[in-house]
């Protein structure tokens, strides 16, 4: 194979991932872009969306319709077309909702959901239709002339009732009210859809006389209308002791919250002389009315108060008042007709949050501008590979075919000292070879001819850091054994850089834990449930910080050396010699930080069944790693076996590898990157810090999900790397919160677009201290603490598995995002863990406790933890019981609040905060 020659540096990036590597057996789940459509009306009959598929796969789609029970009328209303169908990559189609003919007048919703690979979707739609919705259209009042309504005790008066009609055709029932004992009458006709009746009233001989008021009501339907008719009884002189009740109005309107006062008078005939104690009946009492007399008992007149509470159904009702003195008891009849107030019905507004919420994410106007400390790329002057090194390594076909018979095999066997196989040899015995003796003699010949000396030895399948002369040109000796049919491929020994330069700590939140739905996902998972070995392949570490040395296990050092190339210098001590080497420090306390401590922050991860195994391939001063190095880490930390080094005795589920180069993925990598993740490990890196349309190696290897930044307005860092791999098959795959920077003059690959200031990830820096960060190192880790928690949740994900799940749980806005820039989209571990996320629905309703009266709203859930106001109007006072529901894929957030209205009241505010 030819092997390009790298002419860039590899360097440590900070980034967050949630994706699968671009390994051609990792398709990305489907993660479709879904419109929603206007609302239907009357005189819009007709509405559309698109459902646009920008996964790599094919996408299954079918709609499904759920009613809401309070449709005016019952069933589908609209119709759907096309419902199902299929869609390749980039493609989408448009569908078309249409109102049904023949429908009710009055309000419509339905739940659409549209159900595709790997997911679903559920939204809204609503619908007016206008029209005649049953109810009596115009209105009507009633009337009477009044006039010379006198009448002796025993006779008889007649007297019109006009019903005065506004565009008012149905028919209308009439009743008399107020009538005291004594007084008998009806209307006739008792209903009529004509424009008079008459009113006959009769006294006999027992009522006083006096002035009389009495009503007659009207009503059809939910309206109603009065007019009072005053009766004059005169005459009594027969009369026996006695007394009857007057009302000054027979019937009342009022609303619901209101008070209302009218008099009652006590008319005596002579010789009556005894006080009338008032009351109102409690059967004719309607629920929320309450009655007062003052005084409670007169012989002349009280004012009766009648006070509504917010409560009372509007609607038409008869009270009873009772009048008792003398030993007689009289009633008279009241009617009270109630009226809802519309223009007065009380609300309840507010917004829903999460427990994202519950840790502020920074806006970018807090970004402060700073002069030192900005994040850098790799300089320009930074050296690509070890000068005279090359990882060789050699083809399983030609190891089979070593013979003695071969002459540079026979001088390979002479200088290392395989005496006893020449000997045998010479005197005609065929010698038996082991695999390992064939592999040795294959390799000392290849360096005996390129004139190599070896730095290490490795076992079959694996390659060999060897040492070219002095004044040989590595790039050409690697070119030249690249042509050797014997050898598999030979690589330079590239450097990897660092490239998250610490900054001032300007912000004290963890912004990056709401940008990643992390706080809700901690409600099922803080990594707990089952352990997790999480290998941090960096810089050096301080061991003995206070927010991590209970999580470190014991690591290793692939770099044993103070500055300069590894040399294959190894020790069991990955500790932090140089207090300014703070990167590994820094990634470690990202993915698991100690939580619930006291002190400094928490890890995504921090939970006591995550462990961490730092691993060191960089020189104490935080440069010189190799891919010698690099490659020794990634076997051991997955618990494959490494010359020199002790087996590992905790193999990682999950690599972070922050750090990278521009240098060709060859099978050198992409060996040990396989080997590891056949050992079960998923391994996760950054994409790079230049602003680049490539991704740094070995981001962009097989089987390696590669992480790009976003900042808090979740758009692309200006640093961060994006677009397919200039240097192997992989591509950006994912992207999470890596803050935001400017680049300094002498980057390479600076990229204009980064204006001055910084923003960065707050984590764990030598000396028990805490600093910001900035880089897609810094997302890299996010990525890996989010695996940890879903594999400390379920242990029994495959890499696979875990890689798909995370690729499928981003947030992806197609207004603004494409793949190149954004792979998936950004990290979401809410969603990953089943719970809704951002642009999903929330569904807000009032239910009445001591009305019946209810209302529901949705609203949406945006990037920050909580959704736009909800508003419950139309709402009759009293209590009512608050309810939101956030549906998940499989896990739902909910929350109950009982809140209090009074008449015509708006309660503005209310925050409903969901939980698990």
């Amino acid at each position: 194979m030819k092997t390009r020659v790298p002419i860039f540096i590899i360097s440590i990036l900070l980034l967050l991932i949630l994706s699968a590597c671009g390994s051609s057996t990792n398709t990305p789940p489907a993660n479709p872009s879904i419109e929603t459509p206007e609302a239907l009306s009357s005189s819009k009959q007709s509405t559309s969306f698109s459902i646009y598929n920008t996964s790599s796969q094919t996408l299954e789609w079918s709609l499904g319709v759920e009613n809401a029970a309070g449709n005016a009328q019952a069933g589908d209303w609209f119709t759907v077309s096309p419902a199902s169908g299929t869609l390749v990559s980039d493609e989408q189609v448009v569908i078309t909702l249409t109102l049904l003919d023949g429908l009710l007048p009055g309000m419509y919703t339905s739940t659409l959901t549209v159900v595709y690979t790997g997911g679903s979707q559920s939204f809204t739609v609503s619908g007016v239709i206008e029209g005649d919705t049953g109810e009596t259209k115009g209105s009507f009042t009633l009337s009477t002339d009044n006039v010379n309504n006198s009448v002796v005790p025993g006779g008889q008066v007649q007297v019109p009732i006009f019903i005065n009609r506004e565009s008012f055709t149905d028919p209308v029932t009439l009743e008399l009210l107020g009538a005291p004992e004594g007084i008998t009458g009806s209307v006739s006709p008792a209903q009529t859809s004509g424009d008079s009746a008459t009113l006959t009233l009769s006294t006999d001989g027992s009522v006083a006389s006096g002035s009389y008021t009495v009503s007659v009501r009207g009503t059809s339907g939910t309206q109603s209308a009065s007019t009072d008719v005053t009766l004059f009884v005169v005459g009594d002189d027969g009369a026996e002791e006695s007394f009857s009740l007057a009302l000054s109005s027979a019937s009342i309107n009022a609303s619901a919250g209101e008070s209302k006062t009218i008099r009652v008078t006590v008319n005596s005939s002579d010789g009556f002389d005894s006080a009338v104690s008032l009351k109102v009946t409690s059967a004719s009492l309607p629920d929320g009315v309450s009655a007062s007399f003052a005084p409670a008992s007169t012989k002349s007149t009280s004012d009766l108060t009648l006070t509504l509470a917010s409560s009372v159904k509007a609607g038409a009702y008869n009270l009873v008042i009772r009048g008792q003195g003398g030993g007689l008891t009289r009633n008279v009849t009241l009617g009270l007709n109630v009226s809802a107030r519309d223009s007065e019905s009380g609300a309840i507004t507010g917004v829903i949050k999460t427990d994202n919420s519950l840790i502020p994410l920074i806006s970018s106007t807090s970004i402060q501008n700073e002069t030192a400390g900005v994040w850098s790329g790799v300089q320009a002057d930074a050296p690509a590979y070890v000068a005279g090194q090359l990882l060789v390594a050699y083809n399983e076909d030609a190891v089979d075919a070593v013979s003695l018979t071969d002459p540079l095999i026979r001088n390979a066997a002479q200088t290392l000292g395989y005496s006893a196989l020449l000997q045998t040899q010479t005197t005609g015995a065929t010698p038996e070879l082991t695999r390992t003796q064939k592999r040795t003699l294959l390799a000392a010949s290849v360096q005996q001819q390129y004139k190599l000396s070896s730095l290490t030895s490795a076992p079959v399948g694996q390659a060999d850091l060897v040492a070219l002369n002095d004044t040989a040109d590595t790039l050409a000796v690697a070119q030249m054994l690249t042509n050797d049919t014997r050898v598999k491929y030979a690589s330079p020994n590239y450097y990897l850089y660092a490239t998250g330069i610490p900054n001032d700590t300007n912000v004290k939140e963890q912004w990056a834990l709401t940008a990643t739905g992390v706080p809700v996902a901690w409600s099922v998972e803080t990594g707990t449930k089952n352990d997790v070995v999480v290998a941090v392949i960096d810089t050096g570490f301080d061991l003995n910080h206070k927010d991590l040395s209970a999580r470190f296990a014991p690591g290793y050092d692939f770099c044993a050396v103070s500055s300069g190339s590894c040399n294959n210098q190894k020790d069991d001590d990955p500790g932090n010699a140089v207090t300014l080497n703070n990167h590994g420090t820094h990634v470690a306390g990202l993915i698991g930080a100690i939580g619930n401590n006291s002190r400094g922050v928490a890890g995504v991860a921090y939970g006591n069944g995550v462990t961490l195994v730092p691993v060191k391939v960089f020189d104490d001063n935080g440069s010189g790693a190799t891919l010698d190095a690099f490659i020794n880490g990634i076997r051991w930390a997955a618990g494959l076996s490494v010359t020199g080094a002790p087996d590992n005795p905790n193999p990682a589920d999950v690599i972070n590898l922050s750090l990278g180069g521009y240098f060709e993925i060859n099978d050198v990598v992409q060996d040990a990157i396989d080997d590891a993740r056949n050992a079960g490990a998923i391994i996760i890196a950054a994409a790079g810090n230049n602003g680049l349309s490539q991704i740094m190696s070995p981001a962009g290897a097989n089987n390696v999900i590669a992480v790009g930044a976003v900042n808090d307005a979740f758009e692309r860092a200006c640093f961060s790397n994006y677009g397919n791999s200039s240097y192997g098959p992989g591509k950006l795959d994912i992207v999470a919160p890596g803050g935001e920077g400017a680049a300094t003059p002498s980057s390479v690959g600076a990229n204009p677009g980064c204006n001055p200031g910084f923003q960065g990830l707050l984590s764990t820096t030598p000396n028990n201290t805490y600093t910001d960060f900035a880089g897609t190192s810094m997302a890299s880790p996010m990525v890996a603490g989010v695996a940890a928690l879903l594999l400390s949740n379920n242990p029994t994900l495959s890499v696979p598995e875990l890689e798909s799940l995370l690729l499928a749980s981003t947030y992806f806005d197609n207004t603004y995002m494409s793949a190149a820039e954004y792979g998936a989209g950004v990290l979401r571990a809410d969603v990953a863990f089943g719970f809704a996320g951002p642009g999903d629905s929330v569904s807000v309703t009032a239910e009445g406790v001591n009305v019946e009266d209810s209302y529901i709203d949705t609203v949406v859930l945006d990037l920050y933890g909580q959704s736009e106001p909800y508003a419950l109007t139309g709402l009759q006072a009293g209590t009512y019981q608050l309810t939101a529901v956030a549906a998940g894929a499989t896990r739902d957030l909910s929350v109950t609040k009982q809140v209090k209205i009074s008449e015509g009241e708006t309660r503005e505010g209310i925050t409903l905060t969901l939980q698990r």
